[in-house]
């Protein structure tokens, strides 16, 4: 775990992350996105969470125009105050508007409250176990917990990835993790 807390290992792995270039992180997204579609194909997924990438996380934007394109039901989440995630359907980027703490998500009216076939999950750091770190308010180790069902994929860059994240109890491992 490198010796460092959680706390540690986020404040690092964020100036990695960020200190990566936009060329570089350009290649990995198309790479990490391939990746992404080529597992959707193999396994016809129908019901896909996914995010829209802020600051300098894997940008997935391609992948996910791909399933709109393919009238795959995509849904992304939106943050609210009372620390929980809500999720609305993704139609098209451009019926985005500006949520809490940088992100972008759709407009609407109606929240979904089914079940997701696939959840995609960025992070700050992860190790090849599918432990991972996040931005620290634990909102998607909530909304992850609500659906253990579901197909939970982490993505981050090769600079992400680390030997060995401690987990606490409440953390939520992915079953997968995609990286460049």
């Amino acid at each position: 775990m490198e010796g460092l807390s959680k706390v540690e290992l986020r404040n690092k792995y964020t100036l990695v992350r960020d200190a990566l270039t936009p060329a570089n992180r350009a290649r990995q997204s198309v790479l990490i996105s391939r990746k992404l579609l080529a597992l959707e194909e193999s396994e016809s997924w129908e019901t896909i969470h996914v995010y829209i990438p802020m600051r300098s996380e894997v940008d997935i934007r391609s992948f996910t125009k791909h399933l709109i394109e393919c009238d795959k039901k995509t849904y992304t989440s939106r943050t609210m105050q009372n620390g929980r995630l809500t999720h609305w359907r993704l139609l098209s980027f451009d019926q985005c508007m500006p949520g809490r703490f940088g992100t972008v998500h759709p407009a609407g009216e109606k929240a979904y409250t089914g079940s997701f076939e696939v959840i995609i999950v960025p992070g700050i750091v992860f190790d090849a176990k599918g432990n991972r770190i996040g931005y620290g308010g634990g909102y998607y180790d909530r909304f992850l917990a609500d659906h253990p069902d579901s197909l939970k994929i982490g993505v981050c860059f090769r600079e992400q990835l680390i030997k060995e994240i401690q987990p606490a109890p409440h953390d939520v491992r992915m079953d997968r993790l995609i990286t460049a």
